[in-house]
């Protein structure tokens, strides 16, 4: 039995639990298919991150190409408001038919 004061690790992968119990070349396969399976998913784990952040840059792109657009829009109609605002001559209303005498 153990002290209390140690601790025993005991290491729990598939590979060494095949291997203790007698399948030295199917551990092999298995830790070299895990090890494949762990670089896939962190490669498939950055293309994902770089995918999201892409997206996100693309659509604050957007964003701010609508804002300046809205910005100029507003800017062109406070000029048209304040011309209409007294800077015109006011024209007389004449109508298109002429009137025989």
């Amino acid at each position: 039995m153990s002290s209390p004061g140690s601790y025993f690790v005991r290491d729990l992968s598939w590979a060494t639990v095949l291997c203790e119990a007698g399948h030295a070349d199917d551990a092999y396969h298995v830790d070299v298919y895990t090890s494949f399976a762990t670089v896939a998913l962190a490669v498939y784990s950055i293309i994902a991150a770089g995918v999201l952040i892409l997206g996100l840059v693309v659509l604050s792109v957007r964003y701010l190409e609508i804002r300046e657009i809205r910005a100029i829009f507003e800017r062109v109609e406070r000029e048209v408001q304040s011309n209409r605002g007294g800077n015109e001559v006011q024209q007389p209303q004449v109508s298109l038919e002429r009137t025989e005498e």
